[in-house]
């Protein structure tokens, strides 16, 4: 991983994503500490992966709001 200082990362944002793609990581320096690190994503998601991952969070934690789950709020919209 190559350290680089915040001013340069500014000026050349553009050439660090490039270098990104290919496999590069940075570390951002400011006086002396590390503020950021850029690093490649660990693997592309697609939409349908992302929402197959959105269904089973919400399944996990029975999220409600006003008491009603997603699927019955939905229901719900489609009523009104």
């Amino acid at each position: 991983m190559q350290t680089i200082a915040v001013e340069y990362a500014r000026e050349h944002f553009s050439d660090l994503l490039n270098q990104i793609e290919t496999g590069e990581s940075f570390a951002i320096i400011e006086q002396g500490k590390i503020r950021a690190v850029l690093h490649p994503t660990q693997n592309e998601t697609s939409k349908s992966g992302v929402i197959a991952e959105f269904k089973e969070y919400v399944q996990k934690r029975n999220l409600r709001l006003n008491g009603l789950s997603v699927r019955e709020l939905r229901e719900e919209g489609r009523r009104g």
